[in-house]
């Protein structure tokens, strides 16, 4: 059981969550009622992944040091787990503090940009279409160490012949952890995700994956997929 992970995603925000963005990005959303969630790896801050990688690197090193019963476990799961940086987690950005300079500046053009609120109840209902999930960055480095010695522990008690397959759970959790795990000096941005399971890029027929896209970035180019906000039982609805 992972409780403390858990509790982390049944928080529920005060009120609106914001969405920074330019007004070519505004008009966007308007028009087609959809929201771009990119692929993690592909967020402004490029070494964000790196951060949990590195925390689950030191706390699978500190179990080490004092579990000699689990060592060739705690060894494969070292190893495993540099392939989850290849699993493919989409994120869309959401901010409780609605007139933030760091986030005009991260998200909008000098020129000027758009916060968009979308209260949590509409956001309850656009979950349940799209299968994501919203939660709460954690920045305190205790907590984060915490679930992720949670994490571990729970592994540490399941019996599994194929750990590899990335279809299997420990993938599964860890990329949902790793999507809401912030460095300690982005707290002010007060950020909720909402983040997908791992999407696969090909379907077996080997087409690409319905919802998937591609944008240009700054330096490349970056993978989205479709966050649908209205269909025939949702009405759009933005502030």
């Amino acid at each position: 059981m992972m409780k403390l992970f858990e509790e982390v995603l049944s928080r529920t925000p005060s009120d609106i969550l914001f969405h920074y963005t330019s007004p070519r990005g505004l008009i966007g959303i308007i028009t087609s009622k959809i929201l771009w969630a990119s692929r993690i790896q592909y967020l402004n801050d490029s070494q964000e992944y790196l951060y949990s990688l590195n925390l689950l690197e030191k706390v699978i090193n500190d179990y080490k040091t004092i579990d000699e019963r689990h060592k060739e476990r705690l060894n494969t799961f070292y190893t495993m787990f540099q392939y989850a940086e290849n699993v493919n987690i989409f994120v869309a950005s959401l901010s409780e503090n609605g007139d933030l300079l760091s986030q005009w500046r991260a998200y909008c053009p000098p020129s000027g940009g758009y916060s968009i609120g979308f209260s949590y109840d509409y956001l309850q209902r656009v979950l349940k279409i799209n299968n994501f999930h919203l939660a709460p960055c954690i920045y305190d480095p205790k907590l984060q160490e915490q679930i992720i010695i949670e994490f571990i522990s729970s592994l540490l008690e399941e019996e599994s012949s194929d750990l590899f397959d990335v279809s299997r759970d420990p993938f599964r959790r860890f990329n949902a952890i790793a999507s809401i795990l912030k460095h300690p000096s982005f707290e002010e941005e007060k950020e909720w995700r909402l983040f997908s399971s791992p999407i696969p890029l090909l379907e077996k027929s080997n087409a690409i994956v319905s919802g998937l896209h591609f944008r240009d970035g700054k330096s490349t180019i970056i993978p989205y997929y479709d966050i649908v906000l209205e269909n025939e039982n949702i009405k759009f609805d933005i502030k």
